[in-house]
């Protein structure tokens, strides 16, 4: 009899308040958590918006502790390599998942809340953003140890100008591209620079942009080496570039960019990423002036 009452009172009462202010909460009758899946986005986005998308996933989560998620990303997307294993994600990243205490129903995150997610990222503060990474986020070893490695050899431990130059279109053959913009940001960041102690990490896409950039400012210049495209082609969409190395490359440049004071950038997510990554760091957008030839009228 006692076990029965005692019962009862637990399904009319969904927090029962304890002795010394303790609140013990219960599910309702019938209440059953949600497993989250979330699984790459099919439409096979670039590395950071799908990062992005992990994000507001992790957010969204957080809005009823009693459900369980889990991130896998499988054999979807441009960053697969069977030998790398089943989840592309865990190449990059510590794998995400929490189980749920209690009997849960599984729930797959469609297509169209993936893109929720992802805008409703960059619609957040970077200190806001910021403490997701650092609540969720682990970098893998592998990952960690190249940045280490470049950190100790090239910029040891120099103040840092980062500049992210990453072209918008695989095909550029048609544009005449102005760098004016980035020259006059750096020059007047390295003005006051008499004892030439800044160095300017510079990650691109575009080979005749890195070229323009040694040229300019010579030993200043550090960049990793790693393929890149012509004029007419980004290297991203080339065959010849291991799935991994692609999303290898685009973290590590990534997070040595966020070791930087400043971020001279155009319109790139591997720069927004970085400013998530440190949100003290100033992030400068430079517009890139392109000249497209117009077809001739016969």
């Amino acid at each position: 009899m006692l076990l029965r009452i005692v019962a009862t009172l637990l399904v009319l009462c969904s927090t029962l308040n304890l002795s010394g202010g303790l609140r013990v909460k219960f599910p309702p009758l019938g209440y059953h958590a949600t497993y989250n899946v979330l699984g790459a986005p099919a439409y096979h986005p670039g590395f950071f918006s799908a990062f992005f998308t992990v994000l507001g996933f992790l957010e969204d989560c957080e809005r009823d502790e009693r459900n369980g998620y889990s991130v896998d990303f499988g054999t979807e997307g441009a960053f697969y390599e069977p030998s790398k294993g089943s989840n592309w994600w865990t190449y990059y990243f510590a794998s995400l998942e929490k189980q749920c205490a209690q009997r849960a129903d599984k729930k797959f995150v469609q297509e169209e809340e993936k893109t929720y997610f992802s805008f409703n990222t960059l619609n957040h503060g970077r200190v806001e953003v910021n403490a997701l990474i650092n609540k969720y986020i682990r970098i893998h070893p592998e990952i960690q140890r190249e940045v280490d490695f470049f950190d100790d050899t090239q910029i040891q431990s120099s103040p840092l100008i980062g500049v992210s130059f990453q072209r918008p279109d695989r095909i550029r053959a048609a544009a005449n591209r102005d760098f004016s913009g980035f020259y006059s940001k750096i020059d007047g960041l390295l003005e006051d620079d008499i004892f030439f102690i800044h160095k300017i990490f510079v990650s691109t896409d575009d080979e005749e942009f890195l070229e323009k950039m040694i040229s300019r400012y010579g030993e200043r210049v550090i960049y990793r080496d790693v393929p890149r495209g012509d004029k007419v082609a980004s290297a991203f969409y080339e065959t010849l570039t291991p799935n991994y190395d692609r999303g290898f490359n685009e973290l590590v440049d990534c997070l040595l960019l966020a070791k930087s004071e400043t971020i001279l950038k155009t319109n790139s997510h591997i720069a927004t990423a970085a400013g998530f990554f440190n949100p003290q760091l100033d992030l400068v957008t430079i517009r890139t002036v392109t000249n497209r030839r117009r077809p001739t009228v016969r």
